[in-house]
C-alpha cells in the first residue's frame, strides 16, 4: 500500500494515478490526521499486511506524525515531495528520497517499487 499525503488534490491524484498504473494499492489523504487514521486502520484490520510506503508533503503536522511513528520504532519507507523552499527533515526521519516539484514521476515510481520490496509495516522489535 502507498499512502499519498498532500494538501494538493491535483498532486495527490497525479501521483496516485501513476502508482496505481504500476499495480500499487494507493490511498490518498490530505493531512496528517488522515494519514494516522489510515495507518492505524490498516494495522488493526490487517486488510493491508503488505508493506506501506508514505509519499508525503513535508508540512509540519505530517512530519510530527512521522516523527511519532519513528519514535514508536515504525519503519515505514518515506518519500517526500517538497516545493522549492521546503526543507523536510529527511535525514532525521530516514527518508529514502526527497523529490522537488515538479516531481520526476519515473524516479518516484522506481523509488516506491524499491521501498515496497522489503516489509516494514509493523514496529520493529
Amino acid at each position: 500500500m502507498v499512502i499519498v499525503v498532500d494538501e494538493s488534490r491535483e498532486r495527490r491524484a497525479t501521483i496516485g494515478t501513476v502508482l496505481r498504473a504500476d499495480g500499487h494499492h494507493v490511498v490518498e489523504v490530505s493531512d496528517a490526521a488522515q494519514l494516522l487514521s489510515r495507518l492505524m486502520c490498516a494495522v488493526a484490520l490487517r486488510r493491508h499486511p503488505e508493506p506501506v510506503a508514505v509519499v508525503a508533503d513535508p508540512r509540519a503536522s505530517v512530519c510530527e506524525v512521522l516523527q511519532m511513528l519513528r519514535a514508536a520504532r515504525w519503519r515505514l519507507p518515506l518519500v517526500f515531495v517538497a516545493g522549492e523552499d521546503e526543507g523536510p527533515p529527511a535525514g532525521e526521519l530516514g527518508a529514502l528520497a526527497t523529490f522537488r516539484v515538479p516531481v520526476d514521476l519515473r524516479a518516484l515510481r522506481r523509488t516506491i517499487a524499491a521501498a515496497l520490496e522489503s516489509p516494514r509495516l509493523a514496529p520493529s522489535t
